[in-house]
């Protein structure tokens, strides 16, 4: 399979804000300095310091921030929680008097509709962003590998695709099952080269990218243009997952 991608990237420059001293959150429950540890420090855990971390870490890894994306407001959310915990706690603030920093985000849109291509025994098979497939994000301007099929639902633990695999995922649904989009990202963290899901399972915001152009990963200024949360989604519209669902893996 192949992605063909973009052939151009048009760029548009953001300032957004990374959140800094998020491990001191844990900390200023008990106390309200972050200098780490002091010899006398006690092995026992405070009372109420479990509960109140756990508190933080439901908050921030809840479905209300939406994972909190470089470059989204939702991650501004997020900063602005911990900004105002800290505060509470006394933490000492930037030099700057602020508790979170400004950088520099380059935000990315592909300078066409990107195009799914299969080579199959009976020929070759071209799909188009807002037509068959929704081209969610990308990662570059070409991208191939081989399809592989993973059921989360057969699964406690996530299956590991194979290195830079086109991944046909169908997704864990049910109580306790975590959201669609964190499953595609564990996915795309262990290698996957894309992630191909039916446009049933995801959410209305991601299926309205479709009147869009694709998303390209997020870089930071000033470390080498890293992308930030690098993966490549693609839902697929009724048609295609049928003839995707009927082809061998390793297509």
């Amino acid at each position: 399979m192949e992605g063909n991608h973009l052939s151009r990237v048009t760029q548009r420059g953001g300032k957004w804000l990374a959140l800094l001293l998020l491990a001191c959150l844990a900390a200023s429950d008990a106390s309200p300095e972050c200098d780490g540890p002091s010899p006398a420090t006690s092995a026992t855990i405070p009372l109420g310091l479990a509960d109140s971390v756990r508190a933080h870490m439901e908050f921030l890894a809840s479905d209300a921030l939406q994972g909190r994306g470089s470059g989204t407001v939702y991650e501004f959310k997020a900063a602005e929680y911990a900004a105002a915990k800290l505060q509470q706690y006394g933490i000492q603030r930037l030099p700057r008097g602020s508790y979170v920093q400004e950088i520099g985000v380059r935000r990315r849109t592909a300078a066409s509709p990107s195009v799914l291509s299969l080579r199959t025994s009976a020929g070759d098979i071209r799909w188009t962003h807002g037509r068959e497939i929704v081209a969610v994000r990308v990662t570059q301007a070409e991208i191939s590998g081989p399809l592989q099929r993973i059921d989360a639902g057969k699964s406690v633990e996530l299956i590991s695709p194979q290195r830079g695999a086109f991944v046909l995922l169908t997704p864990r649904t049910g109580q306790g099952a975590p959201p669609v989009w964190r499953q595609a990202y564990e996915l795309s963290e262990g290698g996957a080269g894309a992630v191909l899901l039916a446009k049933g399972a995801a959410s209305d915001q991601r299926n309205s990218r479709r009147k869009l152009l694709p998303q390209v990963g997020p870089q930071l200024e000033g470390v080498g243009g890293r992308l930030i949360g690098e993966r490549t989604e693609v839902l697929l519209g009724d048609e295609a997952l049928k003839i995707v669902t009927s082809l061998p893996e390793g297509t």
